[in-house]
């Protein structure tokens, strides 16, 4: 299983590298809920966060332990 940075998911979204596309299909890809907060907060509007929903939605997704998510808070609060 390869894990997915959202760096990757945006060079696809911006057509930077037509192969990602073809080897999401074909090997065995994820993302985490890190990632998908991260792409999320880009979207434009709602439209937009839907159709980011539907591509992050392809993805096999990584569950995180529930305790890491104090920790994320806090360090974003610090940012």
């Amino acid at each position: 299983m390869i894990l997915v940075d959202s760096c990757v998911i945006f060079a696809h979204m911006r057509g930077k590298d037509p192969r990602l596309g073809a080897l999401f299909k074909t090997l065995p890809t994820a993302v985490c809920g890190v990632v998908r907060a991260e792409v999320l907060h880009g979207a434009r509007d709602p439209a937009d966060r839907a159709t980011l929903i539907a591509l992050l939605d392809r993805f096999a997704q990584v569950l995180t332990a529930e305790a890491i998510w104090d920790a994320v808070g806090d360090n974003l609060a610090r940012l």
